[in-house]
């Protein structure tokens, strides 16, 4: 089932939206023409296809679609041959992404996770595993800004992206996080990266505080995107708490003024964690001194 929308306000919730091929852009869900917006949660967009021409956006296409909201939801191996593997941002659309993941899909063009010329706003996001094909000059291996949009990043993990890039005549690949083209600028604040310089980030990337350079430490990289640790991760395949021999530096890591943490399980840290399930019943653990109170 693929959904496509112009010209109305959009609400979703608990859909699958998989196995679509478009002969055109979205191949999960398109949204254009003066759509009035979208809230979307709890989604699953996966193994979706655009083809033919011009086709952007193969998980999710959003060309003057308003104000959109994501919470929860899953873009995975979505596999596009222009801009946008999992997401097309466009002009007219406000976008934010919250506790979302966006892993394994690719794109011929630019923008392998997500494509964007709007304003863009992703909040305890996981981008993993993305990648551009290997030919010349295809940049954003998690996300592509384009000049003429904004983006700002809070608490979200950036690991193991790709793009390509030509070298001695052949191409390949090469990490890459993120990309902006020209004048536009890119705000990141507590957050992991693969690497803050060249080629991992390229263009204007302003890096505030809490940056974290180490690995996150994934159950199951990249099919099990929740945190390694030694006090407790969640097992959605199992169903169950189970323990590690490390912990991710992403636990307890996330912006101190993000009171969300209150919605971790115990014991959280008093901090919310960086990544998809920051903020919610699926946190990994961490531990938590005790107070000692003497009385004479």
């Amino acid at each position: 089932m693929a959904v496509r929308t112009s010209q109305c306000f959009l609400l979703a919730a608990a859909l699958l939206l998989g196995l679509n091929y478009a002969e055109g852009s979205g191949g999960g869900i398109a949204m254009r023409s003066g759509a009035k917006g979208l809230r979307m949660a709890n989604c699953r967009i996966i193994n979706n296809q655009s083809h033919s021409d011009d086709p952007d956006g193969a998980g999710a296409y959003f060309e003057n679609a308003g104000d959109v909201t994501l919470t929860n939801c899953v873009f995975a191996d979505n596999s596009g041959l222009r801009n946008g593997g999992a997401v097309y941002v466009g002009s007219g659309t406000a976008a934010k992404f919250v506790n979302c993941v966006i892993a394994r899909n690719e794109t011929e063009f630019d923008g392998a996770g997500i494509y964007n010329i709007g304003d863009l706003v992703l909040v305890n996001c996981t981008l993993a595993g993305n990648s551009t094909k290997d030919s010349d000059d295809r940049d954003g291996g998690a996300l592509y800004q384009h000049e003429n949009g904004t983006a700002s990043i809070t608490n979200c993990i950036f690991w193991g992206n790709m793009q390509g890039k030509a070298a001695g005549g052949a191409t390949q690949l090469e990490p890459n996080d993120i990309h902006v083209q020209g004048g536009a600028t890119v705000g990141i604040a507590y957050s992991c990266l693969k690497g803050t310089g060249s080629p991992n980030l390229t263009g204007s990337v302003t890096l505030g505080d809490g940056m974290i350079t180490d690995d996150p430490l994934f159950a199951d990289e990249y099919d099990d995107l929740h945190l390694k640790s030694r006090f407790g991760r969640w097992d959605a395949l199992a169903q169950a708490w189970k323990t590690d021999a490390v912990s991710s530096l992403c636990i307890d890591a996330g912006d101190p003024s993000d009171i969300r943490f209150a919605g971790e399980p115990q014991k959280n840290g008093f901090r919310i964690n960086i990544g998809a399930y920051g903020g919610t019943p699926f946190a990994s653990r961490s531990y938590t001194k005790g107070w000692l109170m003497i009385v004479w």
